[in-house]
């Protein structure tokens, strides 16, 4: 998982809750790397210390990717260590208009995909009540990932977030 923000975080959760074996977390942020850990990663990579793609490849490369971040390096890393015949990169990520991601054309002939995914295309109808049945079984820890804070707080949750303090601020407006 490339990015370690909340949409990273959940694929780790929901990885992990799958029953993959094998789980890559990449951030360069150490608490939410430790978050990571926490939810069921079991390796982590800090981009400014280390190389993701040297561990994948070391791991035989990666059968699943998701590329959080919308940074277009990242995207071609999570991309250049997918496995053959099979490797699939999905992209969650917004990148800024105009980005550009540059892959080896014979790399991706191997049968390895991308996908641009939107809203983790799924079927509210049945992800929300197995969401729900998650949280009742305590298998979906929310308050490792939500920080509520009062409107009072906006830069406090602005700042926590941006530092990596907070994975997921959410306000509460006074009644």
């Amino acid at each position: 998982m490339f990015g370690c923000g909340a949409v990273g975080l959940a694929a780790v959760l929901a990885a992990h809750l799958s029953g993959c074996r094998t789980i890559i977390a990449v951030d360069r942020v150490d608490s939410r790397l430790e978050l990571a850990r926490d939810l069921g990663a079991t390796h982590t990579v800090n981009t400014s210390q280390s190389d993701a793609l040297e561990l994948m490849n070391s791991l035989g490369g990666a059968d699943f990717a998701v590329e959080a971040t919308g940074n277009s390096k990242l995207l071609e890393t999570a991309v250049s260590g997918l496995k053959p015949f099979g490797g699939i990169c999905a992209m969650l990520g917004v990148p800024r208009a105009g980005s550009s991601v540059t892959f080896d054309h014979s790399h991706i002939l191997t049968g390895r995909s991308i996908l641009g995914i939107t809203q983790g295309e799924a079927d509210p109808q049945t992800f929300i009540p197995r969401l729900a049945q998650l949280f009742i079984e305590g298998r979906l820890p929310l308050e490792k990932l939500v920080r509520v804070y009062d409107l009072d707080q906006i830069n406090e949750a602005a700042a926590d977030s941006a530092a990596g303090r907070t994975v997921k601020p959410v306000l509460r407006m006074a009644r």
